[in-house]
């Protein structure tokens, strides 16, 4: 059994740190189809770049192999892991702007909506989604929390959570479609 994380000791800020920031482009269309019937077509683009994440700074990695032969669906493909060799004591962390931690989305809805004509109404949409990139939810099994202020997860603090965690974003679900009906029954219900 390796270990490759443990302890928490001195923390600090990267005097070279940049604010995170995230473009964002929504190209829209929308049109009547029929009286009271109207569709909306979108797409959203969304890249952000210069997400924070801890960095070791004075702890000693060594690069080992690990075959991925374990749990559900193992991929039995091997790639390098960092074995700590120092001192876990000695540790100096501080929160920075890594290569590679940043996102990408790609949406595209399509909505239709009628108006309220006779005893009912209609809203449905589908959704198209694509979010790649690498952040912190991305070598965690917790999904979105939320936290406040000074906060900071611990992602970043074990050089491991920049290994073979880049790809699609917990969360992305590619398809989603929702339908929303309101039909007004007799006396006032």
């Amino acid at each position: 059994s390796l270990t490759f994380f443990e302890g928490n000791t001195n923390l600090g800020v990267d005097p070279e740190y940049e604010s995170p920031y995230v473009d964002q482009y929504i190209l829209s269309f929308e049109r009547e189809l029929t009286p009271g019937l109207g569709m909306q077509l979108n797409y959203v683009h969304k890249k952000g770049n210069k997400f924070a994440a801890w960095e070791d700074i004075a702890g000693q990695y060594t690069r080992v192999p690990f075959t991925d032969d374990l749990g559900d669906e193992p991929t039995n493909q091997t790639f390098d892991v960092f074995q700590l060799v120092s001192d876990p004591g000695g540790r100096q962390f501080r929160i920075s702007n890594p290569d590679g931690v940043e996102s990408t989305v790609d949406a595209v809805s399509l909505d239709f909506l009628k108006r309220m004509s006779g005893n009912w109404q209609m809203n449905g949409s589908v959704t198209w989604l694509r979010a790649t990139g690498r952040v912190q939810e991305s070598a965690s099994g917790v999904g979105i929390q939320q936290r406040g202020g000074l906060q900071f997860r611990d992602f970043g603090k074990n050089p491991n959570d920049f290994v073979n965690t880049d790809g699609r974003l917990r969360l992305d679900v590619t398809w989603n479609a929702k339908l929303q009906i309101l039909y007004k029954l007799p006396a006032g219900f």
